[in-house]
C-alpha cells in the first residue's frame, strides 16, 4: 500500500503515476466518502468507478484484484490466440517463414532433436512452448 500524500500534485497527475507504475487498483478516499464509510476503486485494466465499503475492504479489494488479474489473464490469452497461427503442412511452414510476419506458429511436430537441430540451422527458428497435450501428427 502506497499513500500519496502530495497536496501540491493535481489528482490526475497522481493517478497518471500510479497508472504507469501498473499500480493494479486505485482507492481514493476523500473527507466525504470518510464520513460515508467508503473508498473509491479503479482498477487499471478499465472499468468504472466502484465503491468499497470500508467495513468489507478486505474482501471488496481482494474481488477487485482478482477480477484485474482475470482481466490480464484475458487479454494475454486473447493476444496469443490472435498472433498464433495454426500450420498443418511443411509448405505453409516455409510460406510463412517467407513471409516473415511476427507471432507463432503452432506446427505439428514429429521429430527429434536431431531434426530439431536441422530445422534451426536451415530456418534459424527454434522450438519453443511445446503443449502439455499433445496433438497427434
Amino acid at each position: 500500500v502506497d499513500i500519496d500524500y502530495r497536496v501540491d500534485v493535481r489528482p490526475g497527475a497522481k493517478f497518471f503515476t500510479y497508472e504507469r507504475k501498473g499500480v493494479p487498483l486505485r482507492l481514493e478516499l476523500g473527507p466525504r466518502d470518510l464520513e460515508e464509510g467508503i473508498a473509491m476503486g479503479k482498477r487499471r485494466t478499465g472499468g468504472d468507478k466502484v465503491k468499497i465499503q470500508l467495513s468489507n475492504a478486505v474482501e471488496e479489494v481482494r474481488a477487485q484484484l482478482d477480477g484485474v488479474l482475470k482481466d490480464l489473464h484475458a487479454r494475454s490469452d486473447a493476444l496469443r490466440e490472435r498472433l498464433t497461427t495454426r500450420i498443418h503442412s511443411r509448405e505453409e511452414f516455409d510460406a510463412r517463414l517467407k513471409e516473415r510476419e511476427i507471432g507463432m506458429m503452432k506446427v505439428p511436430w514429429g521429430g527429434n532433436d536431431e531434426d530439431e537441430e536441422k530445422l534451426q540451422e536451415d530456418t534459424g527458428i527454434t522450438l519453443r512452448c511445446y503443449p502439455l497435450q499433445q496433438e497427434p501428427v
